[in-house]
């Protein structure tokens, strides 16, 4: 019966335990929820600790509350709590923690829905055994206090809580104000994430956490990080972060991110994911790309910067070039490199550098998309072969493409790289690359990626058409839907050929 038990998707399998009738049932239909019809419990009369005496049997066998999979695991999934059950279970519990084995607990709107607004009071679920910690709260007025009041008991009693995350609606100074107190009563953190705005106190917190790991953050925009910063060598005798590897942050600066590089006592990060508010220039790029090559050449595997959309009109100096990039040829264990919102402007010789030095490259993407003051691209789609040739893991590029390279008859006879093929690329982007015969490349892309089944691209589809979109927008869409679906023809078709040429060789090579 343990293992019945030991994962819940949320409370009502334990108060359908409890005397029939102190509770009821009621088919609601709810929009917010997963499916369209859910059963709702709710008290009919106040609680006494003889009703929770079946509860308390089940309650310690429960190792993993909430959370999506939990969710889906058979019909309980249609049962659920009305809001005013969870508090009224809170107030009648017989025990400090209803749930004093938890180890893993998720909470989110999905779990009390129907317009209500804010965090129930959660915390008789918290206990000391618990390790990892989501919360979705619902936005609404009364959520930040309910929020806040939550974080209090979870730090009182879930000192060892080593993985956090909140995701919350509501983004009130209040909670920003919370966070400091928060961390220094979770002093085991390794993983952190909260996507409200952390001031300069929560970041002088985070720094001292000894085995935190993993941060996922959003800077104030009225923080000076520099001058926080500046303050570790105040504030600590040891190194800041000096366990750090996963860094995401949210931020407006690019400048800023480098000066945290350089101010973090961890020598192994290994993946660093920046969102920007604003457009970095080229010279910022570039200062990026050297501290990550001085500081972290033997470690850094994955690097993510986007910045949203590319904007219509910008200066020379937002361009990235080669000599913004080439410091990061020396990653040598580079996995990932995704640079979105940002006009990249690179060639061949620069694709082939890349895949020379990067040979564990699973994913390269750049740009994306290129507004109409940006220079024509000068990478072809030739420049995919020696990525196809030494990237063994590569699973995607996604890049603006010089197509006129292909499309001679003698090119399509022939195999791109004397039969180059990478069976692992799925999925292409071209952005906005423009395409006149999709014919000649479909039969270059199908060579080289056999199994690529999809080419993503920005130009519109007339199904999302715009005021300003033109025709020949669309069309360019066209050309890249049927050139897929020709690349997936034409890898069906050399795939018969093999096969017919296999079996009449075997036929010659028999024995008469």
């Amino acid at each position: 019966m343990d293992i019945v038990w030991r994962s819940l998707p949320n409370l009502a399998p334990l108060v359908l335990t409890m005397p029939p009738d102190a509770w009821t049932a009621e088919l609601r239909t709810n929009l917010t929820s997963l499916d369209n019809e859910v059963i709702v419990l709710s008290f009919v009369r106040p609680l006494v600790p003889a009703d929770f005496v079946r509860m308390l049997l089940y309650c310690p066998r429960v190792k993993s509350f909430g959370g999506f999979e939990n969710r889906l695991k058979d019909t309980i999934k249609k049962f659920n709590l009305a809001f005013s059950a969870v508090n009224a279970l809170e107030a009648f519990r017989p025990a400090s923690s209803l749930l004093p084995n938890v180890e893993y607990l998720e909470w989110d709107y999905f779990q009390y829905a129907f317009g209500e607004c804010g965090l129930p009071a959660i915390h008789f679920l918290f206990g000391s055994r618990l390790r990892t910690v989501h919360l979705w709260p619902m936005g609404g007025p009364c959520n930040a206090n309910n929020v806040y009041q939550t974080l209090q008991k979870l730090t009182a009693k879930s000192p060892a809580l080593q993985h956090f995350s909140l995701s919350s609606y509501s983004k009130t100074a209040e909670l920003c104000e919370l966070m400091p107190a928060l961390l220094s009563g979770l002093p085991q953190l390794v993983d952190f994430k909260a996507d409200i705005q952390l001031n300069a106190a929560a970041l002088l917190r985070l720094a001292c956490l000894p085995d935190l790991r993993t941060i996922n953050v959003q800077i104030s925009a009225t923080t000076d990080l520099t001058d926080v910063l500046n303050d570790y060598t105040k504030a600590f005798i040891d190194s800041p972060f000096p366990a750090l590897k996963d860094v995401t942050i949210t931020l407006n600066d690019l400048s800023h991110v480098a000066d945290l590089l350089l101010r973090i006592g961890s020598s192994s990060l290994r993946r660093l994911s920046v969102t920007l508010g604003t457009h970095p220039s080229a010279g910022c790029i570039k200062t990026l790309s050297l501290s990550l090559a001085t500081l972290y050449e033997t470690s850094l595997q994955v690097l993510m910067i986007e910045v949203g959309r590319i904007p219509d009109n910008d200066s020379e100096g937002h361009i990235v070039r080669r000599e913004a990039l080439q410091p990061l040829l020396r990653l040598e264990h580079l996995r990932v490199l995704d640079i979105q919102g940002c006009p990249v402007d690179l060639d061949d010789d620069l694709l082939r550098d890349m895949a020379l030095a990067w040979p564990k490259l699973e994913r390269l993407e750049l740009g994306g998309e290129r507004g109409s003051w940006v220079p024509n691209p000068r990478a072809t789609l030739l420049g995919l072969i020696p990525l196809a040739q030494h990237c063994r893991h590569l699973q995607y590029v996604g890049l603006v493409f010089d197509t006129q390279c292909v499309g001679t008859a003698e090119e399509c006879e022939q195999r791109p790289g004397g039969g180059v093929r990478n069976r692992l690329v799925e999925e292409l982007g071209v952005g906005n690359s423009i395409i006149k015969d999709p014919v000649p490349i479909a039969s270059f892309l199908s060579s080289l990626f056999p199994n690529l089944w999809y080419i993503c691209r920005s130009w519109p589809h007339e199904d999302d058409a715009e005021e300003d979109d033109a025709e020949e927008d669309f069309e360019m869409s066209r050309r890249w839907t049927q050139c897929a679906q020709l690349a997936r023809e034409f890898a069906r078709v050399r795939k018969q050929e093999r096969k017919w040429q296999k079996s009449a060789k075997a036929i010659e090579d028999a024995p008469q």
